[in-house]
């Protein structure tokens, strides 16, 4: 029985968070959407005398792929595992404000995306508030001449605690096939260079094959009269240690051929 109760704890406790993340692949052409990292807010007042009445919404749009990118939302009065939270406080003539409602849409809540060519539609449903079961819809809207727009987050239509529609429009929302100016410089161009260091790898393996068949081809000249294995060996080492003796003279002959060197000072021979 003791087992059968935890076991459902721990694999609750597996569970990902689900929120809006942008290192989601529905998202991967949305490099923009990066501006909006971070906790945003609506606040909407009401008069409701004798007191006043303040509704505000939190979002929390976080990047898995970051260190510094946090799916907790640290709001005072807010639930930490919420993605979207809703505080309705009440202030009497006199007094500090009190919250009398809150409304969370956890992040283990699996967003439902619709992405389009003008809009991503993110859809959230099944959290609950009491015995009431309440849904969120979020449209990221493209429009480029909105701007960066960075606090443009909107309440669509007044929460009547069972659909909260949120929008957003900005030019962060519209999809982008090129990496941002920083990323670009962040990685090296791999055409040219890549295309050299391998020819000059292929180089230095054939000039490595033509010294050892040189060597080899030496020492079986010296010794194929004899057909002593023993004293090919012999010849060989022979071989290597004259070739390498003589490798700093011939390196010094081709530098001055290709550098136009040898025996002239800085003016010409007359």
């Amino acid at each position: 029985m003791t087992f059968g109760f935890i076991l459902p704890l721990l694999l609750a406790s597996l569970i990902p968070a689900n929120a809006i993340d942008l290192a989601d692949s529905h998202l991967k052409d949305y490099k923009g959407l990066q501006n909006l990292l971070g906790v945003h807010k609506i606040e909407s007042k009401f008069d409701t005398p004798p007191s006043e009445t303040t509704q505000t919404w939190y979002l929390n749009i976080y990047d898995s792929s970051k260190k510094d990118s946090s799916n907790e939302l640290k709001v005072d009065g807010c639930p930490t595992d919420a993605q979207i939270c809703g505080l309705t406080s009440v202030k009497l003539p006199n007094s500090d404000p009190i919250n009398t409602e809150i409304y969370s849409f956890s992040n283990k809540l699996s967003p439902q995306f619709n992405v389009s060519d003008d809009k991503i539609n993110v859809k959230f449903t099944g959290a609950n508030w009491g015995s009431t079961s309440m849904d969120s819809e979020i449209n990221l809207i493209c429009n480029e001449g909105a701007g960066d727009n960075l606090d443009g987050l909107k309440l669509d239509s007044k929460f009547d605690q069972s659909l909260l529609k949120l929008s957003w429009e900005s030019k962060h929302c519209c999809a982008s096939a090129e990496a941002p100016d920083d990323d670009k410089k962040s990685k090296p161009d791999k055409g040219d260079d890549s295309s050299g260091w391998g020819f000059l790898t292929w180089l230095f393996i054939l000039l490595v094959l033509i010294f050892a068949a040189y060597i080899v081809g030496q020492a079986w000249i010296n010794t194929s009269s004899m057909g002593n294995s023993s004293e090919f060996f012999t010849a060989l080492v022979d071989s290597i240690v004259e070739t390498c003796s003589k490798l700093p003279e011939l390196i010094r002959e081709i530098l001055a051929k290709v550098t136009g060197g040898g025996n002239r000072g800085g003016y010409s021979a007359v």
